[in-house]
């Protein structure tokens, strides 16, 4: 989701993201909808492909034991335009979708002024979209990444919900004090404030490096804290 995201074009090339898949007007407040719309897609067809595979194993077991094949089974396997019997498909062949959804460049927007209420709901339930039913159930869910050059603003602003909610930020280095002390007073509450500034600090001193801040930790990790994402700071 970003207005942004063509003017990039050699980057985002790498990702190889379908044209379909990036939202560019960020004043639409439906994008999270949207989003939570092929979300929910995704999931039917992997349930859907699955359901289908059990039935096309019987189909087969039935086939080749030459016994009377079920009608059903017979049309609902039969393709007519090849005139062959098909094995159901599915994009990923049945491997679960890994979805994320990037917000990059939508600071004062009205899908984070008027549509805050759904980015926040959707950031809330992340994990449990897309339910699905077969192959041990649970959800497929998305992940969230939003890009901001600013981590507060009066309004159009990424919500405090969301916020509360993250379980990574990277800060890269920043020229206000007061943006630094804001987030040192949500994020630092393990140091002190001046131990907080001397990781930020040693952190962010080369150039394109930046602080991580790990807020859900493994249990055998020294530290929250990483220069970039390999140096943990203790």
């Amino acid at each position: 989701i970003s207005p942004t995201c063509k003017s990039n074009q050699t980057i985002m090339s790498m990702l190889k993201i379908n044209d379909e898949d990036i939202y560019e007007d960020i004043d639409d407040i439906s994008i999270p909808d949207q989003i939570k719309g092929e979300i929910e897609e995704e999931a039917r067809l992997y349930d859907e492909y699955h359901r289908k595979m059990e039935k096309y194993k019987m189909f087969v077991k039935q086939k080749e034991s030459h016994h009377m094949i079920d009608d059903e089974l017979l049309l609902e396997f039969f393709n007519p335009n090849t005139d062959q019997f098909e094995k159901p498909e599915h994009w990923l062949n049945g491997r679960r979708p890994h979805m994320c959804c990037v917000y990059d460049d939508i600071l004062g927007s009205q899908l984070f002024s008027k549509g805050a209420r759904k980015i926040t709901n959707n950031a809330i339930l992340h994990r449990h979209l897309g339910g699905v039913k077969e192959k041990g159930g649970g959800a497929l869910g998305c992940s969230k990444f939003y890009l901001s050059q600013s981590f507060k603003t009066q309004t159009g602003g990424i919500p405090k919900a969301v916020r509360n909610n993250c379980t990574s930020l990277v800060i890269f280095k920043t020229k206000s004090d007061k943006e630094l002390q804001e987030i040192q007073e949500e994020v630092g509450g393990e140091v002190s404030k001046d131990d907080f500034y001397k990781i930020y600090n040693y952190a962010t001193a080369d150039p394109h490096s930046f602080l991580f801040v790990d807020l859900h930790p493994k249990k055998n990790h020294p530290s929250k804290y990483r220069k970039c994402f390999n140096e943990f700071i203790c």
